[in-house]
């Protein structure tokens, strides 16, 4: 049995729905009455239980063979995930978890919030005795969708000035989670997987424009000032000073990385940019 805790989400819901094509037992873990509804009916079988509760645990995890692991980027992210950890430790279950590109280029306490998080997390699997495989994927093609409004207007913000990042389908990354998930040998390994091409955000933009018919341009914002500008479009100040330290890390060319872990777990090329925006361009249509 594989469980996937975050299987509703961005990369989680690509893992689900690539194990089921392929056929071994999967357990997705929900939080919410509505997500079990939601997938239920299906080859999927379907628990209900929360990282922030650790009591739910147990009784997700039961008969779970390996267990897959996906979070989205908050302040409380080190507290849900390590309680996870703390429910397998002790047992012989492999872990693979979903980190980011560059995680461990530096220590925690040196990181920026995104990969202090996730190096925090992996020392803690560690300590635990967890056996532990980590994906770090590159920024998600799909991350694109969170201005989409501002690009149907024709303005792609960012604070990256020519910093280029290998944009990863999130397809892709669940192929590979599968890949680790329905194979053996992998406890231990660090998988950094990205897409086919190092691109700016100016390139971006010129690929949005091409693809929508219309220009769109890339707005370069000052770092500390792109953080308001997210707090301004909605997001909590956690999260927008953790993309705005991002962004000045695209910005230092410190995330241009292109690696082949897409084609070693699939045997083909991974997905461009270009292909993912065919398939999304209703998207941004305003």
């Amino acid at each position: 049995m594989i469980v996937v805790f975050g299987s509703t989400g961005t990369i989680g819901s690509e893992v689900l729905r690539q194990l089921v094509e392929q056929g071994p037992p999967v357990r997705a873990v929900v939080r919410s009455q509505q997500a079990a509804d939601r997938l239920a009916g299906g080859s999927t079988e379907v628990v209900r239980a929360d990282l922030a509760d650790p009591g739910s645990l147990p009784a997700a995890l039961a008969g779970a063979d390996r267990v897959f692991l996906a979070t989205p980027a908050s302040a409380e992210q080190v507290r849900l995930e390590s309680n996870l950890i703390d429910a397998l430790a002790g047992s012989s279950v492999p872990l693979v978890k979903l980190a980011a590109l560059g995680f461990d280029a530096v220590p925690a306490d040196q990181a920026i919030a995104l990969a202090a998080n996730h190096g925090r997390i992996v020392e803690h699997a560690r300590a635990q005795g967890v056996a532990l495989t980590v994906l770090a994927p590159s920024g998600f093609t799909s991350n694109l969708l969170a201005s989409a409004g501002t690009i149907a207007q024709g303005a792609l913000y960012g604070s990256a000035g020519d910093g280029g990042v290998a944009w990863v389908d999130p397809a892709d990354v669940g192929a590979v989670a599968a890949h680790v998930l329905t194979s053996s040998g992998h406890e231990g390994a660090t998988y950094s997987v990205t897409g086919p091409d190092l691109l700016t955000f100016a390139q971006l933009a010129e690929l949005l424009t091409a693809e929508l018919g219309r220009e769109v341009s890339y707005v370069d914002v000052p770092a500390g000032q792109f953080a308001q500008t997210l707090q301004g479009a909605g997001l909590d100040a956690w999260t927008a000073d953790a993309l705005d330290e991002l962004h000045q890390l695209y910005r230092a060319h410190l995330s241009e990385v292109v690696t082949d872990e897409v084609s070693k777990a699939t045997g083909r090329k991974p997905r461009s940019v270009q292909q993912w925006l065919a398939e999304h361009a209703a998207a941004f249509a305003g």
